[in-house]
């Protein structure tokens, strides 16, 4: 087309494309902040799953623990002493063998930090603190650590 409704045609297909490439724009910023919301969800569930589950396994470490130092009080008439400030008492105690020359708990060389305390699953940087006789335990001793909320004794024996 020629003459003014030419200029006319050729201004409205210049805004259809300024206006189409506008829309494209935002569409992949849009898209963009959604992919980057999604893989955030996912990553925070992700995690949170992970440490739901490591503390399910300080939790069945702590009462296989507990199981332990009862078979250990149930031949020696005394749990092992601990203070409240790490493990490593325990650990030594109920790697010790029973009167069926066997330990009372099998303690890899994973499971004990530098100092021979006994390290959680969710954090390997804590250690499990045990103490005898027991604060809520009197009658035996607390085993706990904290647990993935920070709670210093969020995993115990005692709830």
């Amino acid at each position: 087309m020629h003459g003014p409704g030419a200029v006319a045609y050729d201004d409205e297909v210049a805004a259809r494309a300024e206006l189409f490439r506008s829309q494209s724009r935002f569409a992949a910023r849009f898209v963009a902040v959604v992919v980057v919301a999604v893989g955030a969800l996912w990553w925070i569930t992700a995690s949170h799953r992970a440490d739901r589950g490591r503390q399910g396994a300080t939790h069945q470490l702590i009462d296989s623990l507990s199981q332990a130092a009862k078979m250990y009080e149930r031949d020696h008439h005394a749990y092992p002493s601990g203070d409240g400030n790490g493990s490593a008492g325990l650990a030594r105690a109920l790697s010790v063998a029973g009167p069926k020359r066997l330990a009372y708990f099998e303690l890899r060389d994973t499971m004990l930090d530098a100092e021979g305390h006994i390290v959680s699953y969710l954090r390997p940087s804590d250690r499990l603190n045990y103490r005898c006789p027991g604060v809520h335990n009197p009658a035996s001793f607390d085993l706990w650590c904290r647990d993935a909320t920070g709670r210093e004794d969020g995993c115990n024996n005692w709830e």
